[in-house]
């Protein structure tokens, strides 16, 4: 049987809060996972373009922040590495699409890096015809002794939305940075750093969400970003 992601994107338009849908076009045909977002915004066929067309070329809107770290308006929203007190199961890396459209991020991959650069050789790809919504999220948990491929319902961050990613790797507050690379793993589309100065039991994140601007934050990994000073409140 033949699928393709406009069937997919049908599909998508049958369950409640549609235009947020996640999907994930597999072998078995079109899965859909609907991540808790709010922002209404309109469908494009993103079958034709790519996500290392539209970063390089600006096809897509420019979204509500330029960063000069990051090519394009798929953007590494927020980190969370191993500080003291953080704990290990918490590791994560978010990103997020900062458009009005829809952009398939399948193929892309996500590295931990130090020094000279992100470790290619250990670079987890997302899979293949996965698309993300207007200001909607996807997150990697890092640090996972039995890392699968591919998205997981299991072994994601408690209390957090489905499906997440897995990584082997950790991240550390001793200089490590992230990395979003192209298909081919040859070009940098975005980088943040985790810094060592990020308190524990916080994370690192754009606010507002897609914005050049990084401060601690509330670790919300899948969702919007929340300053850390709003924790408690």
């Amino acid at each position: 049987m033949t699928h393709d992601l406009s069937v997919c994107r049908s599909k998508r338009t049958h369950v409640v809060s549609a235009l947020h849908a996640l999907a994930f076009l597999g072998s078995s045909g079109c899965t859909v996972f609907e991540p808790p977002l709010t922002a209404e915004s309109a469908e494009m066929d993103a079958s034709t373009t790519s996500p290392t067309t539209d970063a390089a070329n600006g096809e897509a809107d420019a979204g509500s922040g330029f960063d000069e770290r990051c090519v394009g308006v798929i953007k590494i929203n927020e980190v969370d590495g191993a500080t003291t007190g953080s704990g290990a199961d918490r590791e994560f890396i978010e990103i997020t699409n900062d458009a009005d459209e829809f952009v398939r991020v399948g193929g892309l991959h996500l590295a931990r890096g130090r020094g000279s650069g992100p470790d290619v050789g250990k670079a987890r790809a997302i899979p293949d015809n996965v698309e993300l919504p207007p200001r909607g999220f996807l997150y990697m948990v890092v640090n996972v002794a039995d890392a699968q491929e591919g998205l997981q319902t299991d072994g994601c961050i408690d209390g957090a939305p489905t499906p997440c990613l897995h990584a082997p790797w950790d991240i550390d507050a001793t200089g490590d940075s992230v990395f979003l690379l192209n298909r081919e793993k040859t070009d940098i589309l975005c980088e943040a750093e985790f810094p060592d100065t990020v308190p524990p039991a916080q994370a690192w994140g754009r606010i507002p969400d897609g914005s050049a601007s990084f401060e601690a934050t509330r670790p919300t990994p899948g969702t919007s970003n929340i300053p850390a000073v709003s924790a408690s409140q």
